[in-house]
């Protein structure tokens, strides 16, 4: 793994308790490059590129699984 992507909760981002944190205390894991929301990003180059219809999809998946997460 070489990546992380978060959303920016204290649960994944905390220096100490969050899963970023704990990765990088960690010397047998990699050290990870770390992004923030990278669905923002794919979202404005779906919109660039003309790839709306794609997006549609992904966002709805997205919020479809997070939605069933919450209701567990």
């Amino acid at each position: 793994m070489v990546g992380l992507t978060t959303d920016d909760a204290p649960a994944m981002v905390d220096r100490d308790k969050g899963l970023v944190g704990l990765c990088r205390k960690d010397e047998s894991f990699p050290q990870p490059v770390c992004y923030h929301c990278i669905i923002h990003h794919q979202a404005l180059c779906g919109h660039f590129l003309k790839l709306n219809n794609i997006m549609k999809l992904v966002v709805k998946v997205v919020n479809k699984i997070r939605a069933e997460m919450l209701q567990r």
